[in-house]
């Protein structure tokens, strides 16, 4: 068990400190106010996303793909893949 300053850091407090910090990077801004060029001509923002839609039906020997699109900046596009759709 390690010990900081006199306290003792239990591994299942450690593993909820490491789900915690990325559970709190998952709801990070989603770039860094710049553009593509580097330039500074659009604000930061937090992603609000639109519904899932279906971009490829599954068949027996592929996958289907859904994906959603960033209200906010139509390039910010999250895919997924999987059988159910």
């Amino acid at each position: 068990m390690a010990v900081l300053k006199g306290f003792p850091i239990r591994p299942c407090s450690s593993r909820l400190f490491v789900a915690a910090l990325i559970a709190a990077l998952a709801f990070a801004a989603c770039d860094n106010g710049t553009n593509d060029n580097g330039s500074n001509n659009f604000a930061a923002h937090s992603h609000d996303w639109g519904h899932w839609t279906v971009a490829a039906l599954a068949t027996m020997s592929a996958e289907g793909k859904e994906r959603r699109v960033c209200k906010f900046d139509s390039s910010h596009v999250e895919e997924r893949t999987g059988r159910g759709f």
